[in-house]
């Protein structure tokens, strides 16, 4: 578990691919610890990675697809689409 560890694999700073990455996660979430893709993001950034972390205050984990309607739903999804035509443009 720990050799294919994503967190790990980037504070050990293994050399690695370094694509970029959107992260999205709700503040509810109770699936991931609070903390835990934030301290990723400041990882894959330390090791030269570029990331963009969003929060969403409330949300659970799987919000968008749980109420794909709500308001930060739609917000997560324009994040998403800016984020590949960005990478594609």
């Amino acid at each position: 578990m720990a050799e294919g560890n994503p967190q790990l694999i980037v504070e050990r700073g293994e050399p690695i691919e370094k694509p970029p990455v959107l992260i999205m996660q709700g503040t509810a979430d109770d699936n991931l610890t609070p903390d835990m893709a934030a301290d990723f993001a400041a990882a894959y950034t330390k090791l030269g990675g570029s990331i963009s972390f969003h929060s969403f205050e409330g949300q659970p984990h799987a919000f968008i697809a749980r109420d794909p309607a709500a308001s930060d739903a739609q917000r997560a999804l324009g994040l998403i689409a800016d984020f590949i035509h960005y990478q594609i443009g």
